[in-house]
């Protein structure tokens, strides 16, 4: 008898077990029916876990999970019930006091009839009141813009009667115009329609703001209880929220404009885009680009910003902290002039005074003038930036295409400013203990003035050997004060031909190459296009209908070749920021558009896009000369379209970048230019272009184009008197002894080139 072990017997039981015809069948099919159901169930859990997983990753991947629950979550009652609880919280006196003093204050829009009172509610809100002594009415007809908090509005409206209108009727709220659905600005609107039932509420066509019965567009006119020479109009600035407005006061009595901003502008900053997710950074900058627009002269405009954050946000420009809220670039003062830098300064010293007062006795910083924010804003400041690089980049251009401005001069194209200035045709009513009138004088005060401190000893200087008499002394410090406003580091570009190895059998290296030497300055240039010449979009295209804005582009908005691009809209632009002080300037970007639309005529004449590297360059060559015959020929300015594709401006201003004869590496870029390859035969007549074009033997040519940096250590103010340079700057004589010429950034002279530049 043979003895088995249990492991051995083990084995020969399953062994049985697998070729055992009764066991084996269905203990298969129950295992394959448990595989199937297990696999089934767990698709039914893993897919849906999947898709969910995806969805997160891609909220928190863009950083998007916050924003969504603003947009989503806030609006309802639970997030306002959360919203207003943090605001008790953070006011130890109640939500219901007045964080600064306003009763006094009210701004004269037209004398005696029309004027503005501001209100602070909660903890940092300003709810405005405009009121129209309308004599024709049984009560003063008032319109409030963005109320938080109706409960402290309604005896505060009671106060401002008896401040300034006690000898006249009651005041009646007729309209509420609400800049978007947050609830400290909306929050008021149901006690509102409580107390003046025939109320009516405004708000933007997709906000879903509470209560609102009247859905507003962008640019449209509201019909409201205003004199028959005043108007406000609603512009659509869609990035804090979907509906975003600003509400646009205006007279046609002086050049005055009054622009409530809600939470999309404020004094020395702006909103957080909330609903938008895709190219945010130009969202932002569009919306501020779409005040300038809208605004004739800033010097006469009036900023009325929904929340009183001036102290705050003018600090954040001075921390050198790594905070992902404050950009690098708002930080990096060395990009701009001192008087920049001082004024911002300036405003933070009087914003932390006034803000700083004990309570009850602490003042605005509000109105704010738009002339003056354009200093001190940093998103204003970037909108500045970008408008100088493409300037930059339109002067390089319009030096390597050849021909000249002066026959769009003789020709009658306008280079000066367009709009006129029409001063107030009433005086101002005089301002009594209990009724402060503010103006436009009293708001474009500054408090601060600057100068260098060796020019103002050299005017002391003067002063008391009497050299210089009043006169002079006069003019001198109007000097002293503009000459902050100067670079103390110009830049310049300088433009190189640049010789590389001949391969060529590597056409998409060649165009990549070329790129690679300028595509800081040409990357900067058509960003610039796209902020400054076209309009803000709408967040979603089912907004655009709703809102009267265009569609959205979901992909990067420089890619968009068909994106149309203003002529007007970036002169205007351009003109708001004080960037067009030259007129040759002016006819640079003329010349620019008219090329562009120029070739846009040819390549339709073709009834086809140019379809060849060759073709491009016949009619990039052929664009200028055809415009500048037709001037000649009619000795009258041509008729000039205004908007044109973003794609046809790339052409124009590359193409003219380019050496004659080289490589059509545009059409890389430009899709309405040119979508097709070349073939084998189009291929050789451009390498036989480049061939005559070339030296032998040195490869392809393109262009490198260098930043060059300014400093005349000898001149600057910040450096030469820590320098103990002998070839100092003379103040009194304003003239340099020495000059030197620009260094390319990034590169530091040896010493021998010190000595022979002079320094």
């Amino acid at each position: 008898m043979t003895y088995y072990s249990w492991g051995e017997k083990i084995a020969i039981f399953q062994n049985e077990l697998l070729h055992s015809s009764c066991f084996m069948p269905p203990f298969l099919a129950v295992s394959l029916v448990f595989i199937v159901l297990t696999s089934l169930l767990l698709a039914i859990t893993v897919i849906p876990q999947a898709f969910i997983g995806f969805l997160l990753a891609t909220i928190m991947s863009r950083g998007n999970f916050m924003k969504l629950l603003i947009e989503h979550l806030y609006p309802t009652n639970i997030g306002k019930w959360m919203h207003f609880k943090l605001l008790a919280g953070g006011n130890q006196n109640g939500t219901r006091k007045q964080h600064s003093r306003t009763i006094e204050h009210r701004v004269e829009v037209i004398p005696g009839i029309l004027y503005i009172h501001m209100i602070s509610q909660l903890m940092d809100n300003i709810c405005y009141l405009i009121v129209h002594l309308d004599y024709s009415k049984p009560k003063l007809q008032g319109i409030v813009i963005d109320c938080g908090d109706a409960t402290a509005l309604l005896p505060m409206i009671e106060q401002i009667h008896r401040h300034h209108y006690h000898d006249h009727p009651d005041i009646e709220v007729t309209s509420v115009l609400c800049t978007h659905k947050h609830h400290d600005h909306t929050a008021g609107n149901k006690g509102i329609l409580k107390a003046f039932p025939d109320v009516k509420i405004y708000g933007g066509a997709v906000e879903r703001v509470p209560y609102a019965n009247e859905l507003v567009k962008h640019d449209t006119i509201l019909s409201l209880p205003l004199p028959a020479n005043a108007s406000i109009r609603a512009i659509a600035v869609p990035s804090h929220t979907r509906g975003s407005l600003i509400y646009q006061l205006e007279t046609n009595l002086d050049n005055a404009t009054y622009l409530f901003s809600g939470d999309t502008v404020f004094l020395g900053g702006g909103g957080d885009a909330f609903e938008a997710h895709n190219n945010i950074a130009t969202t932002i900058s569009r919306c501020f680009a779409e005040v300038l627009v809208n605004v004739s002269d800033p010097g006469s405009c009036m900023l009325f910003p929904g929340h009183e954050y001036s102290r705050e946000l003018l600090s954040m420009q001075f921390l050198q902290n790594n905070d992902p809220k404050v950009p690098s670039k708002i930080k990096n003062w060395s990009d701009f002039n001192p008087h920049d830098f001082f004024a911002t300064a300036g405003q933070y010293l009087v914003a932390t005074h006034r803000r700083g007062l004990p309570p009850g006795k602490r003042l605005l910083n509000i109105p704010a003038n738009l002339q003056h924010e354009i200093i001190i804003n940093p998103q204003f400041r970037i909108l500045s930036k970008s408008g100088e690089n493409a300037l930059h980049a339109l002067r390089l251009w319009f030096q390597n295409r050849g021909g000249s401005a002066e026959a769009y001069a003789s020709a009658g194209v306008s280079t000066s400013n367009t709009h006129e200035v029409v001063q107030s045709a009433s005086s101002t009513t005089p301002s009594t203990a209990l009724s402060w009138n503010l103006t436009q004088k009293h708001v474009n005060h500054n408090v601060f003035t600057t100068f260098y401190t060796a020019d103002l000893d050299a005017l002391i200087q003067g002063l008391q050997s009497s050299t210089v008499t009043t006169n002079q002394a006069a003019m001198h410090l109007k000097l002293m004060s503009d000459k902050m406003k100067m670079s103390l580091m110009p830049r310049s570009y300088s433009v190189t031909e640049v010789y590389g190895d001949n391969d060529d059998n590597s056409e998409d290296a060649s165009k990549l190459s070329l790129f690679s030497h300028d595509a800081k300055l040409m990357k900067d240039a058509i960003s610039a296009l796209v902020v400054l010449g076209s309009p803000p979009t709408a967040l979603t295209v089912s907004d655009s209908n709703q809102m009267g804005l265009p569609q959205p582009y979901m992909g990067k908005l420089t890619a968009n070749d068909h994106l149309l691009i203003s002529r007007s809209r970036l002169l205007k632009v351009l003109e708001a920021m004080s960037l067009l002080p030259d007129p040759s300037l002016r006819q640079i970007i003329d010349v620019f558009f008219d090329d562009a639309f120029e070739t846009k005529r040819l390549n339709q004449t073709k009834a086809a896009e140019p379809s060849s590297a060759t073709e491009s360059v016949r009619i990039m060559n052929e664009a200028p000369k055809v415009y500048e015959a037709c001037i000649e020929s009619s000795g009258e300015k041509c008729v000039r379209d205004d908007a044109i594709e973003l794609g046809y401006l790339k052409f124009t201003l590359f193409g003219h970048l380019l050496p004659p004869g080289s490589s059509s590496w545009w059409s890389f870029f430009c899709k309405p230019c040119n979508d097709s390859k070349p073939n084998s035969d189009e291929v050789d007549e451009v390498q036989k272009m480049r061939k005559g074009n070339e030296a032998v033997g040195k490869g392809p040519c393109k262009l490198k184009i260098t930043p060059l940096v300014y400093h005349d250590m000898s001149r600057c103010f910040m450096c030469k008197d820590s320098l103990a340079c002998p070839l100092g700057w003379n103040a009194s004589s304003h003239v340099p002894k020495t000059e030197s010429p620009p260094v390319e950034e990034g590169v530091e002279m040896d010493e021998e080139s010190a000595k022979g530049n002079g320094i």
